[in-house]
């Protein structure tokens, strides 16, 4: 049986059968399709080196974001910068070193603004994504060198 991407990959048929692909249900009240092993596994595997970012993309547009990933950056394997909507977006690298140097390194300034990252998962969803992080400053009066004795 051929994948749905099988079915749109290359040279398109003049009839494309749609009996042979899956057929979707509903669970709950969404629309689904199960798809097969291979399919998932290929996924996961494009997926290995990826991490989600989120920048204030009103301040900011995806290709100034996109040159100053790669000055800052200097990927040594192929990546992308995929906008996925509210500020969100994936990169996806290709190699497990950049994907180390990234998750690893910074803070990252972009700008004025800091890139906030997280590690890509298969139930990432911009919708629901509840996580925030703020960079704080909290100064302790009369807690200084002196009063420590030092």
């Amino acid at each position: 049986m051929a994948s749905f991407a099988d079915k749109v990959r290359g040279a398109q048929p003049q009839h494309l059968d749609v009996e042979d692909l899956p057929v979707p249900k509903i669970k709950g009240n969404m629309p689904s399709i199960k798809l097969p092993k291979k399919a998932v596994e290929r996924g996961r595997l494009y997926c290995r080196y990826c991490l989600v970012g989120r920048l204030d993309t009103q301040k900011m547009r995806m290709d100034e974001i996109r040159s100053i990933a790669a000055a800052k950056w200097s990927p040594q394997g192929d990546w992308k910068i995929i906008p996925l909507g509210k500020g969100f977006f994936i990169i996806r690298l290709t190699t497990e070193s950049d994907w180390r140097n990234i998750w690893g390194g910074g803070p990252w300034r972009f700008g004025e603004q800091t890139l906030r990252l997280s590690k890509w998962t298969p139930d990432f969803n911009t919708e629901v994504h509840t996580r925030t992080n703020a960079l704080i400053w909290i100064k302790f009066p009369k807690l200084g060198r002196q009063s420590l004795g030092l």
